[in-house]
């Protein structure tokens, strides 16, 4: 690539504030570098932390404006396939990349493809897409907690960081679908 394209495209990964998004992602996505609970995501993005049980959670980053053609993809791919498979082998992958020796580059398409699980629930997936979409619209980023446990299942929540989920989806029966949506001022009593 020439220097004049290189430049180009350095610049087209730029987020609002300046900073490289390709360089942050490289630096937060998959890495330990403090509590998941200090986390916040930049404006422009869409940070997702995954919490699997037996390893210690990360939160990876996307760029909000380029989601849209990630996920289609991704759902060409994965919308044939059995969704609670691909979450438990999802995990399962996530969970050997955080071992020492496993494979990083696998955060490469982790994130992408847990991001996918999330907005494609087959119960709560419509909820979550539209929540993100209002995230990003009233605040210009949004966070998804992605946790879990081979005993208590997938629980996953939209909000300002990292939430834990995990005294909810313990308490919840077995194979439940539980939502909450905090109303907004003027808005209707929360679903459940």
């Amino acid at each position: 690539m020439g220097e004049a394209r290189r430049r180009k495209a350095a610049q087209a990964t730029r987020m609002p504030d300046g900073k490289d998004f390709a360089a942050r992602r490289r630096f937060w996505c998959g890495q330990d570098v403090g509590p998941v609970e200090d986390f916040v995501a930049p404006f422009g993005t869409v940070a997702i932390t995954i919490d699997v049980q037996g390893v210690a959670p990360s939160t990876c980053m996307l760029d909000a404006s380029s989601i849209a053609g990630v996920v289609d993809q991704v759902h060409q791919l994965a919308s044939s396939l059995d969704y609670r498979s691909l979450v438990r082998h999802v995990a399962a992958e996530f969970a050997k990349a955080k071992r020492p020796g496993g494979d990083a580059s696998a955060f490469e398409w982790l994130g992408i493809v847990i991001l996918w699980t999330a907005l494609h629930h087959p119960d709560i997936g419509r909820d979550m897409r539209d929540g993100v979409s209002d995230a990003l619209c009233r605040e210009g980023k949004a966070h998804i907690t992605w946790q879990f446990s081979p005993s208590s299942g997938l629980a996953m929540a939209l909000g300002p960081g990292f939430i834990d989920l995990e005294p909810i989806a313990a308490a919840a029966p077995q194979g439940a679908v539980l939502k909450y949506f905090k109303p907004r001022d003027g808005d209707a009593e929360p679903m459940q």
